[in-house]
């Protein structure tokens, strides 16, 4: 038990430990349910299990006035981050990659429908039409304006 009160006497514990505390405090000011919205968790020691079932999907509209859905399930996801919108994001910065060169595309829809397990209603988590042309960005300690605050 000295060894910990030896320790916390040191400026660099001292400093650390008060770097540890504030990460832990984002998800609680940022508004939403951090489980849900994942906003706020990436450095916080208890990344909550929001316990979450969500249908994250592109809409890519063609010129030819037809639209494919396409389905962003990669199988590499864990639990606690199955329905976490940074994911969702960066895969789809790799389709807008692709999705420039190819002519046919007039624009892309990022959608990821959200609910707790066991709940029936869906809610919009991230509704973002014309991803592809929109500069969209992601802050792990401030409100991100494309995530809606979404209580479950």
């Amino acid at each position: 038990m000295q060894s910990w009160g030896l320790c916390l006497k040191q400026r660099r514990a001292q400093a650390l430990l008060i770097l540890f505390i504030l990460l832990q405090l984002p998800q609680y000011y940022i508004p939403g349910e951090a489980a849900v919205t994942g906003e706020g968790r990436m450095y916080a020691l208890i990344m909550y299990d929001g316990r979450t079932q969500c249908q994250p999907h592109l809409t890519i509209w063609k010129k030819s006035q037809t639209k494919e859905e396409l389905p962003l399930v990669p199988p590499w996801l864990l639990t606690r981050t199955s329905c976490d919108p940074l994911i969702f994001l960066r895969l789809t910065e790799k389709v807008c990659a692709w999705s420039k060169d190819d002519p046919e595309v007039l624009q892309v829809d990022l959608n990821i429908p959200i609910r707790y397990q066991r709940q029936e209603e869906w809610h919009s988590l991230v509704a973002v039409t014309d991803v592809c042309k929109k500069p969209l960005t992601y802050s792990n300690f401030f409100p991100n304006f494309w995530i809606n605050k979404l209580e479950l």
